[in-house]
C-alpha cells in the first residue's frame, strides 16, 4: 500500500486521538498556512522538536519536499508502530527522515539548508529560545520561512501543561507554586484517551506525574509579545501572526491586577516569519 492509498482510507483502522490529531490536524494546519513554494519537490522542511514524528509524517505524506524531523530524544523511533496500528503499514514516506540534536550544540544541518522550519508547541519548553532562533536563522535559506506555534501559552488558563492533573483554569497562577505542585502530586489517574500521549502510555502514572511537574518547573513562561520580539530581534521579518483567545472563560479579578489581560486570555500564537 503506497502513501496515496493510505491517505484515501475512508476510516482509520484504529481511532487513536493522539495520532490523528497530529497526523491530520496539526499537519494540515502547517500545510495550509505554509506557502506551497516551500513544500514542493526540491525543497527541504524541518520539524524542529518533532517528538514522536507523527506530525512530520503527516506533512511528508502530503508534501513533495524532503521533511527532516529533529529532536533531543529518539522518540521518533516509535513512529513505525504508530503507523502500523493506525494505517496498517509501518512504512514511512520516502521523503521523511530523522536526526537527533544535542543541547548546547548547533542543529545537525548546514547553513542555508532549509526552505521551511516549523515548530509545533515546542518553544515554551526551551531554556534558550533566542539562541535557538539564531540557529534556525542560520539553517534557513535567504527567503526561507519559519513557522512557530505555541499552545498553551504559560499565562493562559492551562499554561502549566498540567491540565491532565489539575482541571482548574489559571490554577498555576492562583495558588503559590509549592501548593500547586502538592495538588498536582495528589492527582488521580483520570487522563482521558485524547490526552494519552507517548509518555502516558509508556510510563506508570506516578512516574508520569513527576515528569510533568518537572517540565512545568522548566517552562520559560514566554508570552506572545515576547515571542514576537525574540523572532524580530534574531533578524527575522514577521510575515503574519495570529493570536487565538480562549472562549467561555474569564480571568479572576485578582489575576487581572497582576497580569495583562491579553497574556491571560491568549491561549495560542502562530507566527510565520522570513529570513531576509
Amino acid at each position: 500500500m503506497d502513501m496515496d492509498q493510505k491517505q484515501q482510507r475512508a476510516e482509520p483502522i484504529h481511532r487513536d486521538p493522539w495520532f490523528w490529531s497530529h497526523y491530520n490536524d496539526a499537519a494540515n494546519i502547517i500545510l495550509e498556512l505554509a506557502p506551497k513554494t516551500a513544500l514542493g519537490a526540491g525543497c527541504r522542511v524541518i520539524d524542529f522538536g518533532c517528538g514522536d514524528g507523527i506530525t512530520a509524517c503527516g506533512v511528508a505524506s502530503r508534501a513533495k519536499a524532503e521533511v527532516f524531523g529533529v529532536d533531543l530524544y529518539q522518540t521518533f523511533l516509535r513512529l513505525p508502530s504508530y503507523l502500523e496500528s493506525n494505517l496498517a503499514s509501518a512504512e514511512m514516506p520516502p521523503n521523511l527522515r530523522f536526526r537527533q540534536n544535542a543541547v548546547g550544540q548547533q542543529l545537525p544541518f548546514g547553513d542555508c539548508f532549509a526552505d521551511l522550519v516549523y515548530s509545533w508547541s515546542v518553544f515554551e519548553h526551551l531554556a534558550n529560545p533566542d539562541e535557538i532562533l539564531s540557529d534556525l536563522w542560520r539553517i534557513l535559506k535567504p527567503g526561507g520561512l519559519l513557522f512557530l506555534q505555541i499552545e498553551p501559552l504559560f499565562y493562559s488558563p492551562y499554561g502549566s501543561h498540567l491540565q491532565r492533573l489539575i482541571a482548574e483554569p489559571w490554577a498555576h497562577l492562583i495558588y503559590p507554586e509549592d501548593e500547586y505542585i502538592r495538588i498536582a502530586q495528589r492527582a488521580q489517574d483520570e487522563v482521558p484517551p485524547e490526552e494519552q500521549d507517548t509518555l502516558y502510555r509508556t510510563n506508570a502514572f506516578e512516574d508520569l506525574k513527576k515528569y510533568l511537574i518537572a517540565e512545568f518547573l522548566k517552562l520559560n513562561r514566554i508570552t506572545a509579545d515576547q515571542l514576537v520580539h525574540s523572532v524580530k530581534s534574531r533578524g527575522f521579518d514577521i510575515v503574519s501572526e495570529r493570536r487565538i483567545r480562549i472562549e467561555g472563560l474569564s480571568p479572576p479579578a485578582a489575576l487581572l491586577r497582576r497580569h495583562a489581560f491579553d497574556d491571560l486570555v491568549v491561549n495560542q500564537i502562530v507566527v510565520i516569519a522570513q529570513r531576509p
